[in-house]
C-alpha cells in the first residue's frame, strides 16, 4: 500500500476525504491528517508518505508554499493540490515544483479515482513493482458497493432524523463536506438531497393522515415545520391535495357487519 497524507484547514473535507473514498481498492492507505503546512511538514519529518494531497489556500504555510519546500527537499513524494475554480490557474504556477496533479473542489470520486490510477502507475514503475498488486477487475463493482454504502448511510440518518435533518447536519454526521455530499448524492441517487429529505417528510406525513386520530398541527410539529401553513403549502405541491383533502380520499371506512 502506498501512503497517502491529506492536508486541509476545513475538517470536514480532511474526513471526507480520509473515510469515505475507498484507497484501498486503489492500492491507497491514508497516513494521516493535517490541518496546515506546518501540521504536514512535521508529519513527513516522522513518518513515510509517497503522496501529499493539499488545499492551495491554508493558514501559515499554503499548499503552494507546501509543493516549493517539497521540492527544494528534493522530496519524492507526489503532490495534488485542492484548488477553486478562482485558484486554478495559480496553483498551475506550482509546475515549476513538479505539481502534475489538480483537482477542482468540490473533488468528484471519478475523478480522484482517475488521478489516483495514474499516480499509482507511476510509482509502481518507480519502484520496480508490476501490475499484479490489484485485480483491476474487481475496483469498479467494490467502488460501487462502496458508494452504496454511503448512500445508505445518508438515507438512514434521514429517516432517523427526518424532523431535524439538513445539508449540514447530514454531512457533519457523515463526515463530508456540505457541497461534496449535495454533489455526491446527485452523482449516485440521480435525485437532489433536498428532493430525498422533502420525499421522506411528504411519505411520513401520507402515513401519518392514514390514522384519524392524529391531528395535522400534530404531523406538522413532527416533521419540523415551523407552522401548519408551510407543512401544507409543502404537502399540497407534493401530492397536488391538502393535508384534509389526503385524509378524506385515503379515509378507510369499517365495513358493515354481514
Amino acid at each position: 500500500m502506498y501512503q497517502v497524507l491529506i492536508v486541509d484547514d476545513e475538517a470536514e473535507i480532511r474526513n471526507g476525504l480520509s473515510l469515505y473514498f475507498p484507497w484501498n481498492s486503489l492500492s491507497f492507505e491514508v497516513a494521516g491528517t493535517a490541518g496546515n503546512g506546518v501540521e504536514a511538514l512535521d508529519f513527513i519529518e516522522r513518518n513515510h508518505v509517497d503522496v501529499l494531497v493539499s488545499d492551495i489556500k491554508m493558514p501559515e504555510i499554503t499548499g503552494l508554499e507546501l509543493a516549493r519546500e517539497l521540492f527544494n527537499r528534493k522530496s519524492k513524494i507526489k503532490t495534488v493540490l485542492l484548488s477553486s475554480y478562482r485558484e486554478f490557474e495559480y496553483a498551475q504556477s506550482a509546475i515549476e515544483y513538479h505539481v502534475r496533479y489538480y483537482l477542482l473542489k468540490p473533488t468528484k470520486f471519478d475523478k480522484l479515482s482517475e488521478v489516483f490510477t495514474q499516480i499509482y502507475s507511476e510509482l509502481d514503475r518507480e519502484h520496480g513493482a508490476g501490475s499484479t498488486k490489484r485485480n483491476y477487475g474487481e475496483r469498479p463493482s467494490e467502488n460501487a458497493e462502496y458508494y452504496q454504502n454511503i448512500i445508505q448511510s445518508i438515507k438512514n440518518y434521514i429517516t432517523e432524523n427526518y424532523k431535524t435533518a439538513t445539508l449540514k447536519s447530514t454531512a457533519t454526521h457523515i463526515g463530508m463536506n456540505p457541497y461534496y455530499l449535495s454533489s455526491f448524492f446527485k452523482q449516485h441517487t440521480n435525485e437532489m438531497f433536498s428532493e430525498y429529505l422533502t420525499r421522506t417528510k411528504m411519505q411520513r406525513a401520507a402515513e401519518m393522515l392514514l390514522s384519524p386520530s392524529i391531528k395535522i398541527y400534530e404531523i406538522c410539529d413532527e416533521l419540523g415545520y415551523s407552522t401548519a401553513n408551510n407543512f401544507s403549502r409543502s404537502f399540497k405541491a407534493y401530492y397536488q391535495m391538502s393535508p384534509s383533502e389526503y385524509r378524506q380520499a385515503h379515509q378507510v371506512f369499517p365495513m358493515e357487519d354481514r
